[in-house]
């Protein structure tokens, strides 16, 4: 028989056993607690995964999925209904393309004196450069009047002097070329020959007479033909003049082509060089102070006679002359 007594050391220590593994127990579980909250939890594969890195994904994946959404709204509002020119904005006046929905939108065209430029802007521009010029939009550059004068809505030869001087080919390679009122180029000379004149109907441009530059002088040059009487306007005028076929409507500056190309130029070395026949018996300049010019005076003083923004001199030394 064993007696309570001789049981109880025995008890005792396995209590104190029991009481140490729960304790150990206990350590050990709030130890892993901590690790898992600074370090992170296992994923569903057993990897350890960043804190808070579930719920960043979560985060992330809604996001997008929601901004994906969005964009689709967006593409179904713009294109509901589909948009057509007048539509568009700002609206398109003229040409085609892409509406933006995947349609070809094919627009007006634009009225007369208006086209329409290539590229994204849709806009009817007026008719006044050279490739699109006046009422019917005509391009200049390929026929023989290459530019577009916007005052006359039109195609002409020249808008100034130089146009009439300084290309390769005939009549816009003349030493003398002037710039008509109707954008045609006269006093045209061949700039080879060195003579300023010419002899014949034969030695001049289609649509130029070989006529007389300055009335009551026989000298000729070649003069472009004018469809109606004018009064002179800056040095030029269209009026009939002797030429090898007959009297003539022509374009021609109120002394002769040369004189008149000499117009300010320093003569103080000798006023022959202001005239076309230098010291002949041509009366087509003067060298008053040193500076050529050209008669204004019939009688009367004639501002219009002379080069533009010039006026009829009214005392000496440029008395009855144009005064540079």
């Amino acid at each position: 028989m064993i007696l309570k007594s001789s049981c109880y050391p025995a008890k005792l220590a396995c209590e104190r056993s029991r009481t140490d593994v729960t304790r150990r127990t206990i350590q050990a579980f709030l130890l892993f607690a901590v690790f898992i909250s600074a370090c992170g939890a296992f994923d569903d594969f057993g990897a350890l995964s960043p804190p808070g890195d579930a719920s960043t994904d979560t985060d992330t994946d809604t996001d997008t999925d929601t901004d994906t959404d969005s964009d689709t709204d967006t593409d179904t509002d713009t294109c509901d209904p589909d948009p057509g020119c007048e539509d568009m904005d700002p609206v398109w006046e003229c040409g085609e393309g892409d509406n933006g929905c995947g349609t070809n939108l094919d627009c007006p065209d634009c009225p007369n004196g208006e086209w329409c430029p290539e590229g994204d802007d849709h806009t009817c521009e007026p008719c006044n450069v050279n490739e699109h010029c006046g009422d019917n939009c005509d391009n200049c550059t390929i026929t023989d009047t290459p530019l577009c004068d916007t005052s006359l809505g039109e195609c002409v030869e020249c808008l100034i002097d130089d146009n009439c001087r300084n290309e390769t080919t005939p009549p816009f390679n003349s030493p003398l070329g002037i710039c008509a009122p109707d954008g045609m180029c006269t006093c045209y000379v061949n700039p080879g020959d060195g003579t300023w004149t010419c002899l014949s109907a034969s030695d001049c441009q289609p649509g130029f007479h070989c006529a007389q530059d300055l009335p009551g002088v026989m000298h000729t040059v070649c003069l472009r033909s004018c469809s109606s009487a004018i009064a002179p306007s800056n040095g030029i005028v269209c009026e009939s003049r002797i030429t090898s076929t007959g009297n003539e409507l022509v374009w021609a500056p109120m002394t002769t082509c040369f004189a008149f190309d000499k117009f300010g130029v320093d003569c103080s070395g000798g006023g022959s060089i202001c005239s076309v026949d230098g010291s002949g018996g041509i009366v087509d300049s003067s060298c008053p102070d040193d500076v050529c010019t050209y008669s204004c005076h019939d009688g009367s003083y004639h501002d219009n006679w002379c080069p533009a923004t010039i006026t009829c001199g009214t005392s000496t030394p440029y008395l009855g002359l144009c005064e540079p």
